[in-house]
């Protein structure tokens, strides 16, 4: 009588769920509607739309909310309590996750069409319109940026059988992205600094890695994770689950720095320093960590930046590569143990291991990595104006602040201050030249194709 007392509520929860779940699909419905009626209206003025309309988005969304209606319509009222109570813990997981996609999803489409007078969305928001401009802008320039990126990583016919377009949101979050519905996260407070988009490269690495792995089924690619999987396990005495997810973050910042070098910088930058306390010894973190040690992850990708001959090609990046690997090894050696120093020794070489392995992997895949005289090519910009692929200009924005950091070091305050506008000024003119990338070649190459597309499905 009492288990029998028990079950009412708990199948009263899995009634809720089933109700909160369905709202969230005709919530994204709905919502789906809201972004092709704005798309559609540029597109029939034949105006460069805001956004592109997010057809992988939705689809991906749609089939993550019917797999969870489906499950929790699926538990059995007669299976064991712990199982129940265990099924309802993942789906209230997943419905989380879901519910702040659709959130990112309207915060998106308020921000982009805010000012543009496609619908009365303005008069809700208190920011300028000048500045509702520049949002967008920074958009669109994000945007184009991942565009080129999953190109240069995945390739022009990837795309077309995808039928992929960029979508980026920027919120409270650090970067991520989802490998499924490739919606990429920039955080607010790096909305207008370019350089540091450079971190989009390492998590649209991410999507290489679960396509290689998952869907075209890479076979050099999984070998490797499989080889290199078995010496964290057995010297670092890591689970399996912690070792491969701290590989696929290992090959992600390789194949991020491949394509977009500026990936090192910015990694010096954004990530923390590796510590250690009595209470929290270095190899318990690194055991239980979905990432490894950023001494490891600097050491991976400086061999790629050295396999790829840009370290022997340009001083300026060389200098600081090796001014930064100090600066961390100096930092984290003069607080760690001596057997921290072994273990984090023993896993730099481990990891620069996985890079050469990977470098050698590569060029047999869709990867194009960025070359001595692309980079070469990139420098020009500091003189002259460059019709620049979005992902130069991701490096050529970092090219210019180690200049400003190697001339402004013997500048007086005001010298320094000047230089600043006009490096600020120059970030400006980034953003712009890869907004014009987004207008000019991306929008007028895939919006068709897509406005057709959703025609045949709305």
């Amino acid at each position: 009588m009492f288990v029998s007392e028990i079950r009412l509520p708990i199948m009263e929860r899995s009634e809720t769920f089933r109700s909160a779940i369905s709202l969230l699909l005709s919530t994204l419905k709905n919502l789906k509607r809201n972004y092709w009626s704005v798309y559609s209206y540029y597109a029939s003025e034949g105006r460069c739309p805001p956004f592109l309309y997010p057809t992988m988005v939705f689809q991906s969304l749609e089939n993550f909310c019917s797999d969870l209606l489906n499950r929790a319509n699926q538990v059995d009222p007669g299976a064991r309590l712990d199982s129940i109570i265990s099924e309802h813990g993942e789906l209230e997981r997943d419905r989380t996750a879901l519910l702040a996609e659709i959130t990112r999803l309207s915060s998106s489409l308020s921000q982009r069409i805010a000012g543009t007078g496609a619908m009365n969305v303005a008069q809700t928001h208190s920011i300028s319109q000048l500045e509702q401009g520049t949002s967008i802008k920074s958009y669109q320039a994000v945007d184009a940026l991942s565009f080129d990126l999953v190109e240069r990583m995945l390739g022009s016919a990837w795309i077309r059988e995808n039928k992929y377009v960029p979508f980026s949101v920027f919120d409270l979050f650090d970067y991520q992205i989802d490998p499924k519905s490739f919606i990429a996260c920039i955080p607010y407070h790096d909305s207008f600094r370019a350089r540091f988009w450079a971190i989009m490269a390492h998590e649209l690495a991410h999507v290489f890695v679960y396509e290689s792995t998952q869907a075209t089924r890479n076979i050099e690619i999984i070998s490797l994770l499989w080889d290199f999987t078995e010496p964290l396990v057995d010297e670092f005495s890591m689970d399996f689950t912690t070792a491969s997810r701290q590989l696929t973050e290992l090959f992600s910042d390789i194949i991020g720095t491949y394509v977009c070098p500026a990936t090192f910088v910015t990694s010096t930058v954004k990530l923390p320093y590796s510590t250690e306390s009595d209470v929290d010894p270095l190899i318990s973190r690194i055991q239980r960590s979905t990432h490894p040690p950023t001494d490891c992850r600097l050491a991976a990708m400086k061999e790629v930046l050295e396999g790829n001959g840009l370290l022997y090609a340009d001083s300026v990046l060389d200098d600081y590569v090796d001014s930064s690997l100090k600066l961390f090894c100096r930092k984290n050696l003069t607080g760690l143990t001596p057997s921290s120093q072994d273990v984090m020794e023993d896993y730099t070489e481990l990891a620069k291991l996985v890079s050469q392995s990977l470098l050698e992997v590569l060029p047999h895949t869709t990867v194009k990595p960025m070359t001595t005289s692309d980079w070469q090519m990139t420098r020009k910009g500091l003189f002259c104006e460059l019709d620049l692929p979005p992902t130069f200009l991701v490096n050529l924005a970092w090219i210019k602040r180690l200049e400003c950091i190697r001339r402004d070091s013997n500048h007086d305050f005001r010298a320094y201050s000047e230089s600043r506008k006009r490096e600020t000024q120059f970030l400006e003119n980034i953003i712009n030249s890869a907004q014009k990338y987004y207008t000019e070649r991306i929008a007028s190459r895939v919006s068709g194709d897509i406005y057709d597309l959703c025609i045949d499905s709305s």
